[in-house]
């Protein structure tokens, strides 16, 4: 495991000293006012370097809250997950930073209610959960790099690192993710056009499936024919023979969608260089290494394996199941990992689907390195 700084050692050291006798209290501030017994924040809540602190219940000390400390992140994740593209999508739509993100690429205009605008949308972030492993994994770095940078990371990216929920910080991976989905495969790749292809049929089948729920056929209140009138007949004809032209219309146009799109996975030829651009957009140079074979992994790296074995870690340390994943070679299909630590034996943890794993290199089809090194902020 990399060593401290002295002086964060020190500052740790000192905090948890006079937080252990009383000497600090919970600040009341914009991000901890209706938590605040269960979060303190060390220092002004505007300064580069805002530190919040929470009580462990069991030993009484008090310990810095950190991107990769699960117990006291309101989700329990450990990392980025990919996964919550699906199964929180509802929630995700939710949030202002997911949706005005959303709204800058697909404007909500395009469609013609807000129901179509939120279902266009979750296809979208159902994409980011198909292909999200380099995106979580990206996400992780980035967070690591802004860990305790509070203001700088909003000036740049526009939305805050983490925010408070039931009384604990959870991190903003989410927003990055998305963000580096939608700038390389909009902003370099230009595949709008076939993002928007891979969900238009899904929209007009739903538009169509709408449209009949809400035109049934028509059953007049009268139901003896020989005694209806000429109106009644006539009423009849209209509605049905302009349903029927309405259905006609919209089947085919639901047939005729484009249903084929381009997979917007990260593939490992690309070398991440798509997220070099997304930095830099953000004012922020980085240099991006491809280290071909398993070679001196460090902490914060991203491993990309072709087929290797995962050991669930439990918050307490103990182990758990192992399963060996076995994906395609040659850059397709493999999976992508953060190095989150590696410990005075070697043991080597990563960040994977928001859980910690022990990693066994020695199971992989193949195994390559991707290091970012920052460069410089502007």
């Amino acid at each position: 495991m990399a060593r401290k700084p002295m002086k964060l050692l020190a500052l740790e050291l000192a905090l948890s000293q006079l937080l252990a006798v009383g000497a600090l209290s919970t600040t009341n501030n914009a991000h901890a006012d209706s938590v605040q017994n269960e979060l303190i924040l060390f220092g002004d809540p505007d300064a580069d370097y805002p530190v919040y602190m929470r009580k462990d219940d069991v030993t009484g000390r008090y310990e810095v809250i950190k991107i990769f400390d699960s117990q006291n992140i309101a989700s329990k994740q450990y990392g980025a997950n990919q996964k919550v593209f699906r199964s929180n999508v509802d929630e995700l739509l939710e949030d202002p930073v997911i949706w005005n993100m959303l709204e800058e690429y697909f404007p909500s205009s395009e469609f013609n209610d807000l129901e179509e605008t939120k279902l266009v949308y979750k296809k979208i972030l159902f994409l980011v959960n198909e292909s999200g492993c380099g995106y979580a994994a990206d996400a992780n770095w980035a967070l690591k790099l802004f860990e305790r940078h509070e203001k700088e990371f909003l000036k740049r990216f526009g939305f805050p690192l983490y925010k408070v929920v039931d009384g604990k910080l959870d991190f903003n991976y989410e927003p990055v993710m998305l963000g580096a989905f939608l700038y390389n495969n909009i902003e370099v790749h230009q595949l709008k056009d076939n993002i928007v292809a891979w969900y238009e049929k899904t929209l007009n089948e739903y538009r169509l499936d709408k449209f009949m729920a809400e035109n049934p056929p028509k059953r007049l209140a009268n139901q003896d024919y020989v005694n209806w009138t000429e109106e009644e007949w006539d009423s009849y004809y209209e509605y049905e023979n302009n349903r029927k032209a309405k259905l006609t219309e919209l089947s085919n146009i639901a047939k005729n969608s484009r249903s084929d799109y381009s997979n917007f996975g990260v593939y490992f030829d690309q070398a991440f260089g798509y997220f070099d651009g997304y930095l830099h957009k953000h004012g922020i140079t980085v240099h991006c290494d491809i280290i071909p074979g398993f070679n001196n992994p460090k902490e914060g790296d991203i491993v990309a394996s072709g087929g290797f074995t995962l050991t669930q870690v439990f918050e307490d340390g103990s182990l758990g199941e192992s399963k060996t994943y076995e994906v395609r070679p040659n850059g397709y299909g493999d999976h992508y990992m953060f190095i989150s630590e590696i410990d005075e034996n070697g043991n080597i943890y990563v960040s994977s689907w928001g859980n910690k794993y022990l990693y066994d290199n020695s199971t992989t089809t193949w195994s390559d390195l991707i290091r970012f090194e920052l460069i410089n902020k502007h």
